[in-house]
This record gives C-alpha cells, sequence and structure tokens, in this order.
C-alpha cells in the first residue's frame, strides 16, 4: 500500500485541486464547445436560410452529455477521496475483487 501518498496535510488540499483540473476541467472544456458549435450551426444555418439539422444536433447534445455522465462519478470520487478515512491494512473493494478474479 501507498502510504505516503496523504501523509502531509497539503494532499488533503492539493489532491481535490488536481482532481478539479484534471477531472472536471475536460468536462467543461466539452460542454462549451459544445455549445459554441451549436451556436454556430445555427448562425450557418441562418445565413444559408435553411433548417438546422437535428442529426447533427442530436450528435453533438448526445455526445457532450454521455461525455460529463460518464466521467462525474470518477471526479466526485477523486474529490471526496482524501477526506475518507481509510485503514491501510485493510484491502479495498478492488483488491478484494481483482484477488478473486486472479485466483480463477
Amino acid at each position: 500500500f501507498l502510504t505516503y501518498k496523504y501523509s502531509s496535510n497539503l494532499w488533503i488540499v492539493l489532491s481535490p485541486i488536481i482532481a478539479l483540473i484534471n477531472l472536471f476541467a475536460p468536462n467543461i472544456i466539452i460542454i462549451v464547445s459544445a455549445i459554441l458549435l451549436l451556436r454556430e450551426a445555427i448562425k450557418v444555418a441562418r445565413r444559408a436560410q435553411e433548417s438546422l439539422r437535428w442529426q447533427g444536433v442530436t450528435t453533438v447534445c448526445l455526445t457532450a452529455a454521455v461525455f460529463t455522465l460518464s466521467y462525474l462519478p470518477l471526479s466526485i470520487y477523486f474529490m471526496v477521496e482524501p477526506f475518507v478515512k481509510k485503514d491501510p491494512q485493510v484491502p479495498g473493494p478492488f483488491y478484494w475483487s481483482f484477488s478473486e478474479w486472479r485466483a480463477l
């Protein structure tokens, strides 16, 4: 086990900040770029006096939504992990699952 990871109180502050930068920033970028792309598509459709293609709109919205929803649990886990008290002598659920799988 890596017991030195949170041995300093500084990690309790830095870990959520690192999680915010590494996990929430891509979600914000995806959402903002989807909104900007849809705004631009609306402008182009109006200029060309055509209707907006709803297949493209649906694709952009669903891609942004699925990406955001898939990263949300991981982001929350990494934000909350430093504040959860855990016993370093007791293995976590990943270790139990992995050791059972390995025994097969």
